[in-house]
This record gives structure tokens, C-alpha cells and sequence, in this order.
């Protein structure tokens, strides 16, 4: 998930994912460092990877430790091919009113479909408040 502090990561329930207006899920989050609400578009491959299922209860990350970031978690991403430095990131309402367009041109210059997606979903949110 992106645009989430480790702390909102380790807080996430399996209720926090909804379905999403624009089809699919999405995480709706209120961050806990500034309480800004946010509505995040979670993938399939998402879901699969943390094994979602509308069933489940509770904590997502139950057991993950915040250490981990710092350790087991960048071998994961070193032994996953990934040399790419990951950040966090996080754009407000007004932010994606402001400049949503113009990444999603970028995305689609760059060829990274996935997050043209993510920027299109936010967008139609925002639109359909």
C-alpha cells in the first residue's frame, strides 16, 4: 500500500477494506499522525498477497514488527529483484485535483499502468463526492 506511514500499516484491519465506488476494493484509512482520511485502491494482487478474504477479522499485519522494515523486509525486496529505493508518499484532495491529470499523462508516457490506475480511481473518488 502506498502513501501510508508504517504506523497506519501496522494499524490496518480487514474491515478497513471496502469495495470500492469505481469497482474493485480499496483501503479507507484515517492516517494516525495527522487523522487525515484517505481512500487508498488496493489491487487483486494485493489481495491476494496478503491473503484477503471478506471473512476475515481483525488485524492484517497481526505479528509484524516495525523493525522489520528496516531489516527482514528489505531482503524480501532485494531478493525480489527490486533495486529501486521505496518510498512513501501521500497527495491531498487538493493536491490530486491540482496536478491528477498531469500524472496520470506522465504514467501513461512511462508506461506504468498501475499507477496511471491509482491516480484514474482517486480522481473518479474525488469526482463522485
Amino acid at each position: 500500500m502506498t502513501s501510508l506511514r508504517i504506523s497506519d500499516i501496522l494499524a490496518r484491519c480487514w474491515e478497513d477494506i471496502v469495495d470500492y465506488s469505481a469497482g474493485g476494493k480499496c483501503v479507507h484509512i484515517i492516517t494516525k499522525k495527522n487523522r487525515s482520511e484517505d481512500i487508498i485502491p488496493i489491487s487483486e494482487e494485493a489481495l491476494d498477497l496478503i491473503g484477503y478474504s471478506p471473512d476475515k477479522r481483525g488485524m492484517v499485519f497481526k505479528g509484524l514488527q516495525r523493525c522489520w522494515t528496516q531489516t527482514y523486509m528489505k531482503g524480501w525486496i532485494r531478493s525480489a529483484g527490486i533495486t529501486k529505493k521505496i518510498t512513501f508518499q501521500r497527495i491531498t484532495p487538493e493536491g490530486i485535483r491540482s496536478i491528477g491529470n498531469a500524472v496520470e499523462v506522465m504514467a501513461h508516457n512511462e508506461d506504468l499502468d498501475a499507477h496511471k490506475l491509482a491516480m484514474t480511481l482517486r480522481i473518479n473518488s474525488l469526482n463522485d463526492k
